[in-house]
């Protein structure tokens, strides 16, 4: 996007545009000016939308996308961002459309984290309840952990952590059972004969009769 297309860009669809856009289109004006006001003055939109916005652009890749699909409001994603760790950002993400948690209470967690120098596990504990022991059923329990870790990748790839779960299951179940097969009996055929013990030299080498025995020469000229 270039400086151009940035101004038509915020003058015509601020707020109406995804989030994430309009602070694409902010951080290229903002590079050019230096400062939100004097983007505001380009664009005719306060300073405050545009720095909101902006913050939200900056954020990983997959919360831009939670606020573009509104699952996250603009307000809730700008204090996201106001966090410093990217876990952190990540967590609170998470625990909004777990939790369906306000914008001001987004902002009294983020607060809390400041003014008590704590976790935002524990703020969230603290301040509102919120426990992160808690077990969700899908097709087999998952934990709090598991949930978060997964949601972080579905998300990058714009999508719910339960349609990746599934995704995962039908790739799964693709699998060709048969050919796995196979391959387990051809290795077990390979340790099989890696585990069987090797002939030695003089086994290797035909011997004299013994008493009472004839040789295979003997044999063959009978």
């Amino acid at each position: 996007m270039d400086s151009s297309a940035a101004k038509k860009y915020l003058t015509n669809t601020t707020t109406k545009g995804k989030p994430s856009l309009a602070g694409e289109a902010v951080d290229v004006l903002y590079d050019q000016y230096g400062s939100y006001q004097a983007v505001a003055k380009e664009v005719s939109v306060s300073a405050n939308a545009l720095r909101k916005r902006h913050r939200i652009f900056l954020l990983p890749h997959g919360i831009r996308w939670k606020v573009d699909e509104g699952q996250i409001s603009l307000d809730q994603g700008y204090q996201i961002s106001r966090l410093e760790s990217e876990d952190d950002q990540w967590l609170l993400a998470f625990t909004i459309t777990e939790e369906t948690l306000s914008a001001k209470e987004c902002e009294d967690v983020v607060r809390g984290m400041g003014e008590q120098n704590r976790p935002v596990r524990d703020v969230l504990y603290t301040l509102l309840g919120v426990r992160f022991d808690r077990v969700v059923p899908l097709l087999l329990p998952l934990p709090f952990d598991l949930r978060f870790a997964m949601s972080r990748v579905a998300w990058h790839k714009r999508q719910q952590w339960q349609d990746l779960s599934f995704d995962l299951i039908r790739q799964g179940l693709a699998v060709d059972l048969h050919q796995i097969a196979g391959q387990l009996r051809a290795l077990a055929t390979q340790l099989e004969k890696a585990g069987s013990p090797q002939p030695t030299g003089d086994e290797g080498e035909q011997g004299e009769a013994g008493p009472g025995e004839e040789s295979c020469d003997d044999k063959r000229h009978l």
